[in-house]
């Protein structure tokens, strides 16, 4: 018998190795090819770093020539708008999966003229970045628009409050799903070796190298920990625009021997594998990916004790090394005791809350129940 299957339209991420694309891939990927027919939409100005990631299946909705260099923004939303209207009345999805806060004036738009669902995906910590930047127009903007979407998908209890608690969202319409790894896709990539000896000590950042992610933080306590302990490394997998005043740094104060500046990588578990310890400075990440990857390979955790929803996680299960992100001492003195502990497994702790299955399973369960709605 011949099931209708519901279609599903994401739009959003960048196609970059970022957290966002990954939980995007996981979606698209895992989604139940019985119950479901999945389309993406190539958003204007997207990379294509990870493309090769999508199953074939999936079909594709390229919008990336809508960008003109010399085009107002206005006049590429309008052009969006269009094209999507088009791709809604060939294509007659169910419902959206919106990943990217931009396009949320298009979908409340999209939901009064088309019978279309609206779930939104928001993986930071919205009041974060409003206040980072200033920008009452964007709080405002948020708070009116994210009251049309049928179902919020957030990664964290501390991102379901975030919008509760500074956006006056209604915490039945929240769901938090926690971020998954690909337990498979992992162990084949950590295959490949790492063409790269050393005797010392290794610590490791994973990450873009942006203000958010708090490198210079990192950089400068290892300037004196070396000092004080020598025989150590730290390698920095990622890149971002402070990358330059960091290899600055690095070049003034004579740590070329020791600091590593791997760039972005394609495959960076080969670098969890080798590491030492893993050191996470973010000052905020609605999740926080990394911190799971870094457990997956059994490495002692330094993380701050921020506004980081995978703390949630590792708080849960007592793994890990919190330190104060206002204190440098605290930072040094938890990475110098991280240092000394060998690998332990305890990463059975968090398989449950972070497997792929699980995750699917509830996404599939949201889905579900916006289809259902009135």
């Amino acid at each position: 018998m011949h099931t209708i299957k519901t279609k599903v339209m994401y739009i959003g991420p960048d196609l970059e190795l970022g957290g966002s694309t990954m939980v995007m891939l996981d979606i698209l990927n895992h989604l139940d090819r019985e119950k479901y027919e999945l389309h993406f939409v190539l958003k204007p100005g997207s990379e294509m770093d990870s493309a090769h990631l999508l199953r074939d299946d999936i079909v594709i909705h390229d919008a990336r020539h809508l960008r003109r260099w010399w085009s107002k923004l206005f006049i590429k939303e309008y052009r969006l708008k269009k094209y999507l209207i088009r791709k809604i009345k060939i294509s007659n999805p169910d419902i959206f999966i919106v990943d990217h806060m931009r396009y949320n004036y298009l979908f409340s738009n999209f939901k009064k003229k088309y019978d279309i669902k609206i779930i939104n995906r928001i993986g930071s910590i919205r009041s974060w970045r409003i206040e980072q930047s200033n920008d009452k127009r964007e709080r405002n903007k948020t708070k009116k628009l994210l009251p049309y979407s049928d179902a919020i998908i957030v990664p964290s209890l501390l991102a379901k409050n975030d919008l509760v608690d500074y956006f006056g969202i209604d915490e039945e319409k929240i769901k938090v799903v926690y971020n998954a790894l690909d337990f498979h896709k992992i162990d084949t990539h950590s295959l490949e070796g790492l063409n790269y000896t050393t005797k010392a000590k290794t610590i490791l950042f994973v990450g873009r190298l942006v203000t958010k992610k708090y490198p210079m933080l990192l950089l400068e306590t290892f300037k004196q920990l070396n000092s004080q302990d020598g025989g150590i490394e730290l390698w920095f997998v990622g890149d971002g625009y402070q990358r330059g005043q960091l290899e600055k740094y690095v070049k003034i104060n004579n740590l070329r021997d020791s600091v590593k500046f791997w760039g972005l990588q394609k495959n960076p578990y080969k670098f969890f594998k080798r590491a030492d310890v893993f050191v996470h400075t973010s000052q905020m990440d609605g999740f926080g990916i990394a911190l799971m990857e870094a457990a997956y390979f059994d490495l002692p955790i330094v993380y701050s004790d921020t506004l980081v929803g995978a703390n949630e996680l590792l708080k849960k299960h007592n793994i890990g090394y919190p330190f104060d992100i206002n204190s440098r001492e605290d930072l040094i003195e938890s990475i110098k005791v991280a240092l000394k502990q060998p690998k332990k497994e305890y990463f059975d702790l968090l398989r449950s809350d972070i497997s792929v299955d699980n995750f699917i399973k509830q996404i599939e369960a949201v889905i579900e129940e916006t289809i259902a709605q009135n």
